[in-house]
């Protein structure tokens, strides 16, 4: 990255009127580090976290989970085809069974979801009303629009070689989420009206060798 000071205006009192600094300008030209796509996601959606709290056991000395957590039911083995509604089972990690590191204590339905979306399917979604997969990565016909339970695996959705966006969507009973045996993704073969978007992203570019960066590029 080459320094022009036409690049970078400066006011009557000499200062930069550019919003970013140098530092900050050369930070946005590179790719995004996994911390630091993290970092953005979280204080974009303020996602619910799933996992339960991780703190060292005062004798053992080993990392224990505490609390309550959650995980995304699945098919049992050897059901390959099946689908179950897309719920959680809540996970009490406190008062397991001797033997057991936790007990289930309930369900409760997925309350939000992430999709990595292109800027031309966004633009899409938008002029008809309703967000529907554009078929990208999809193994069959049958799996319908697929999302993920946090925003940075949405992350991996972005096109590669173009623009997109990340959403945050509510799931609502009549589009019937489901999830399947073979990965930790939920799916609807409805339509997704817009007004269950909650959140969008700004906008990402993701270069042809995979390595992500905030902004548009040209």
């Amino acid at each position: 990255m080459t320094w022009r000071e036409i690049d970078h205006p400066r006011g009557d009192d000499g200062r930069f009127v550019n919003r970013l600094d140098w530092a900050d300008q050369l930070a946005a030209r590179m790719p995004l580090r996994p911390h630091d796509l993290d970092t953005l996601l979280e204080g974009w959606f303020q996602p619910v976290r799933r996992e339960a709290e991780q703190r060292v056991h005062p004798n053992s000395g080993f990392a224990v989970r505490v609390g309550t957590g959650r995980q995304l039911v699945r098919p049992p083995r050897g059901t390959r085809d099946a689908e179950v509604p897309a719920e959680f089972e809540v996970l009490d990690y406190d008062d397991a069974p001797f033997g057991q590191s936790y007990q289930v204590v309930g369900r409760e339905p997925v309350d939000l979801v992430y999709r990595g979306v292109s800027i031309e399917e966004w633009e899409q979604a938008k002029e008809r009303g309703y967000l529907e997969s554009d078929r990208r990565g999809v193994l069959a016909e049958w799996e319908g629009t697929n999302a993920a339970i946090d925003p940075q695996t949405a992350a991996y959705y972005l096109p590669r070689g173009g623009h997109g966006v990340i959403l945050e969507i509510e799931p609502r009973p009549e589009q019937e989420w489901f999830a399947i045996r073979a990965d930790d993704y939920v799916r609807t073969r409805r339509q997704i009206p817009l007004d269950a978007v909650r959140a969008v992203s700004p906008v990402f570019y993701r270069d042809p060798n995979y390595q992500l960066f905030l902004g548009r590029r040209t």
